[in-house]
């Protein structure tokens, strides 16, 4: 007999973007939930919920593709802030 709490569950790999990530769903009561997970440690980027399985996941991605462009703009900006030091005040 298979555990009813596991019967709507699915878990998939995509792309977003340049990231792979993992993209969970499951009920919750009589909504669905779904949780986007960067795979490796699986750390979660994003959660969402909705009255079907592809809204909750529309939405859930949605917010982890922002949040993946906010990670890569600020890892630009770091590395053009590293650059900018090696420089000396005379080479900028």
């Amino acid at each position: 007999m298979s555990d009813p709490s596991s019967r709507n569950l699915e878990r998939k790999i995509v792309q977003l973007g340049s990231h792979q990530v993992g993209v969970t769903t499951y009920m919750v009561g009589s909504r669905w939930a779904c949780r986007v997970d960067n795979v490796d440690p699986g750390v979660v980027i994003a959660r969402a919920s909705g009255a079907t399985k592809e809204e909750a996941a529309d939405v859930a991605l949605a917010n982890a593709s922002v949040t993946l462009d906010m990670r890569d703009a600020a890892a630009a900006l770091r590395r053009s802030v590293e650059e900018l030091r090696k420089r000396g005040p005379g080479e900028r």
